[in-house]
């Protein structure tokens, strides 16, 4: 019973093989091609419901959905599907509005996205282009969160 208990813990921190996309490593920069899928998404997971107790069924404040929290608005742009507790559907949404937000960081600064800079993308999207897509006019709060993705990110590399 013990082992069962670990297995479930262990299966609940991490993400799944089926909802991994594995991507080849690319040229300079960083972005989720370098960074690789595993590392992104369960630091996301960990970043957006990781205080929740279930956080497939998450739901928050604002009625974001998935242990991504993403608006329903935006989720149904990616997919008919409402199954927002299915941890591969939600990858599957959440990894397609990343690499589109990335394609867009990288046509607007010439530059991949790192890690801190993907997250910014993930959560404020149009605040990062209005400021230049400079990190140092974030808001504090933002740029905190987005330090702790980065190291998660880079913890499990």
């Amino acid at each position: 019973m013990r082992l069962l208990t670990i297995v479930v813990i262990v299966s609940f921190c991490l993400p799944t093989k089926a909802a991994i996309i594995e991507t080849a490593p690319t040229d300079a920069g960083v972005g989720i091609s370098i960074l690789g899928a595993a590392p992104v998404q369960w630091a996301l997971a960990q970043i957006e419901s990781g205080h929740f107790r279930n956080p497939d069924k998450a739901k928050g404040s604002s009625g974001e959905v998935s242990r991504f929290q993403i608006m329903p608005e935006v989720w149904r742009e990616y997919t008919q599907s409402r199954n927002y507790s299915n941890p591969i559907v939600a990858w599957s949404v959440a990894q397609r509005i990343l690499k589109e937000r990335e394609t867009w960081f990288v046509r607007a600064t010439g530059r991949r996205p790192s890690a801190f800079d993907l997250y910014v993308m993930w959560n404020k999207p149009g605040l990062y282009e209005r400021l230049g897509f400079n990190p140092r006019r974030l808001p504090q709060k933002l740029r905190d969160v987005a330090v702790r993705f980065e190291n998660l990110v880079h913890a499990i590399r």
